[in-house]
This record gives structure tokens, C-alpha cells and sequence, in this order.
């Protein structure tokens, strides 16, 4: 009897999980979006690396829109400036330099 029942708690604990994966997600560019800060200086670049063309700079302290990750490089809004900026410049805590702020890795 405790069996089946430490299965049936089981069984709805991972449909409970699997609900979120499951639920629509908004098409366009506002899918997936989230606010951060600049926790460091940096160069934003056209496209996820250094060897594309620069765009703008953004400094260290200052709030910026996250449109989309690709591998270590995120597509960032800051104002005006538009570009790609090394995910381990960005701190996705609540101000800068908080408890999500990754070490500075030289790159």
C-alpha cells in the first residue's frame, strides 16, 4: 500500500513538472526577454563574437534588455545601443554586481 501510494505522489509530482514546458509561448520578438545589468565595460558587437563588426559600447552599472542567448554571447538592448555583449558581462540579479554576477572571465 505505501508503494503505490509513494508512486501515485510520484507520478503527479512529474506531471506537475512537465506542465510548464508544455504551456504556449508567445511568437515574435517578444518571446523571450528579460531585464540585467552590465556588470562590466564592453564593446557590443553585431553578432555573437568578437570578430564581427563593433555596434557600440555599454558600461559597467547600466540596465540593458536581453533578447536572446546564443551560446556565450546575448543579444542586448541599452537605449539606443543594439548589439552582442559576452553573457559573463551580464548579472542577471537584482542591481549590479549582485548574487547572479559571474566572475570576470578575460576572453
Amino acid at each position: 500500500m505505501r508503494l503505490s501510494v509513494r508512486l501515485l505522489a510520484f507520478a503527479i509530482a512529474m506531471l506537475l513538472a512537465a506542465l510548464p514546458a508544455t504551456a504556449v509561448q508567445p511568437k515574435g520578438s517578444a518571446a523571450w526577454t528579460t531585464d540585467g545589468w552590465a556588470s562590466y565595460d564592453g564593446i557590443l558587437y553585431s553578432g555573437p563574437g568578437t570578430n564581427y563588426r563593433v555596434t557600440g559600447k555599454v558600461v559597467a552599472g547600466v540596465r540593458i534588455r536581453v533578447d536572446r542567448c546564443s551560446g556565450l554571447w546575448c543579444e542586448i538592448r541599452a537605449g539606443r545601443a543594439h548589439g552582442w555583449f559576452p553573457l559573463y558581462d551580464i548579472s542577471f540579479g537584482q542591481h549590479p554586481g549582485g548574487w547572479f554576477m559571474s566572475p570576470r572571465v578575460p576572453g
